[in-house]
């Protein structure tokens, strides 16, 4: 056989295996765009990549000493006990240091955006689309509403209807501000003026009774209360009529909630520093600290925020905000 030949019954078999190749990489079989997009989405049970984390980073400004030498200066987070964040600002309310940072995420680097002396343990932040800060403070009463460089615009506060204001949630698009009052276990609207639209009385008898609110979310035209004493969460319409209940199969102690692109719904668990998923009241799945990427993640959750496709954890035990990628769902 000439050297001819030989070459073209060799022929078929390169074809077959540079066409074998080929499939392999550009995902020839008809399951592979699914498997690509799974590698990528979240699946038996991992919703979170872990982002990074802030404790103690360097101020955006650099400090002078006495000899007029320019230096950087740290600084470390002490007791955040929440978070609040809209695109790459990210605004932490540090109990201990009685201040709101704001951190950088661009830079990665922390500024103090407001000093708040009066900031007692039990606080609450929101921030809008327009980057208006707002501060829940139990110890005083008071809610502040801050303006984009830390200045004070107005101040929420009712002491007949709001003697321990828990939470808030801001409605962008109707331009209501919601505060939730723990004793009082109902929620006060206000509009842009701080004038009181309406009250939202939560059921207090019935199968869907709200005993205390800890904890509020609102999103897609829905508000989320957290009922500590009742170990559920409550889901309303932004007028009050009650939709649903949901969680009081697993959840012990829920305190910090928030929700998604995707309206999943986190709620934190300090019982036992887990963090719980639902979906239209259903439950997904629990993020923890005893497997997987999480193993001693959570010492003691104090708030939770999603913005984007990024989940904020304050945990004050470890002074820090963990910074946690959410994977979208599966399709």
């Amino acid at each position: 056989m000439n050297e001819f030949m030989k070459k073209l019954l060799l022929f078929p078999i390169a074809l077959l295996a540079a066409c074998a190749t080929t499939a392999g990489l550009v995902g020839f079989e008809q399951n592979a765009d699914k498997r690509v997009h799974a590698s990528n989405c979240s699946s038996d049970g991992n919703l979170l990549k872990h982002w990074s984390t802030i404790s103690g980073t360097l101020k955006s400004r650099p400090s002078r000493n006495d000899g007029g030498q320019v230096f950087d200066e740290r600084v470390k987070l002490i007791s955040p006990v929440a978070v609040a964040a809209q695109s790459t600002s990210v605004f932490i309310a540090d109990a201990a240091q009685k201040k709101i940072f704001k951190y950088d995420r661009a830079t990665q680097t922390i500024a103090t955006f407001a000093s708040v002396p009066e900031m007692g343990g039990e606080v609450s932040l929101f921030v809008d689309r327009g980057l208006s800060v707002y501060l829940v403070n139990q110890a005083t009463a008071k809610t502040l509403q801050f303006d984009i460089d830390g200045r004070v615009l107005k101040v929420f506060e009712n002491v007949a209807e709001l003697p321990q204001p828990v939470a808030i949630a801001v409605d962008d698009v109707q331009a209501e501000i919601f505060i939730a009052d723990q004793l009082r276990a109902h929620v006060l609207v206000f509009n842009r003026g701080s004038t009181i639209n309406r009250v939202i009385n939560a059921p207090k008898s019935g199968s869907n009774k709200v005993q205390s609110i800890s904890a509020m979310a609102f999103a897609k035209n829905q508000l989320y209360l957290v009922d500590r004493t009742a170990h559920q969460v409550f889901a309303l319409s932004p007028t009050g009529s009650m939709r649903y209940s949901f969680g009081e199969k697993e959840l012990i102690a829920p305190d910090a909630i928030t929700v998604d692109a995707e309206n999943r719904v986190f709620i934190a668990d300090t019982s036992n520093n887990t963090i719980k998923v639902y979906r239209g009241g259903l439950f997904v799945t629990e993020l923890n600290g005893d497997k997987g990427d999480f193993i001693s993640e959570f010492q003691l959750i104090s708030d939770l925020w999603a913005d984007n496709d990024l989940l904020y954890v304050a945990d004050a035990a470890s002074a820090s905000v963990k910074i946690f990628r959410i994977l979208p769902s599966c399709k």
